[in-house]
């Protein structure tokens, strides 16, 4: 048996087999494109902060402004005055400009507080035991401070570096319950 077709009718399905299937593809770009929108510019990973409002959002919401209440007093780092500081330093900006090369001059100063722990530096030292002996019954006793001196034996860390955590941790603000790891990591 064979098939008999006509050209024309061949040529017109394939036509409407390619337009079919860019059809397909275009509703597939399109609810892509809707997702997208929706979720907003990074998709699923979108901060709350840059997710596109809802549509049936009310407008008094949608016109909210983030963050904390007006007046309400900040949580952040405490400035010092120079009085206060255990050090001034002055850093002065270049001498002239790095765009034209023309002489700047002092505009204003501005002020940084800079927490900065100095550097501990290693110090080798030499425990000088005394040791005694009683006239009476002929008993050595030795000076048994050594242990308990700058170094205890289970930690092998200066306790004036565990006071200095502690300490340092009430005068910059930094939570009680920090103080703790902080310590801990110095064991």
């Amino acid at each position: 048996m064979s098939l008999s077709y006509c050209p024309e009718c061949l040529k017109k399905q394939q036509r409407i087999n390619e337009l079919e299937e860019e059809v397909v593809q275009l509703k597939a770009r399109l609810r892509y494109q809707e997702r997208s929108a929706a979720e907003g510019p990074f998709g699923s990973s979108t901060p709350s902060s840059k997710v596109p409002f809802k549509p049936e959002a009310l407008p008094e919401r949608q016109a909210r402004v983030g963050g904390a209440t007006a007046g309400h007093p900040g949580q952040g780092r405490v400035a010092l005055a120079p009085e206060e500081a255990d050090r001034v330093e002055r850093l002065s900006a270049p001498s002239h400009c790095p765009g034209c090369g023309e002489v700047l001059h002092t505009h204003q100063w501005r002020s940084r507080t800079v927490l900065d722990l100095p550097p501990v530096a290693v110090q080798r030292v030499v425990h000088v035991l005394e040791v005694k002996r009683c006239p009476r019954c002929g008993r050595t006793v030795r000076a048994g401070a050594a242990r308990r001196l700058a170094c205890p034996a289970r930690t092998r860390k200066p306790e004036r570096i565990r006071a200095r955590v502690a300490g340092s941790g009430t005068k910059i603000g930094v939570p009680s319950v920090m103080i703790p790891p902080l310590s801990v990591r110095l064991t």
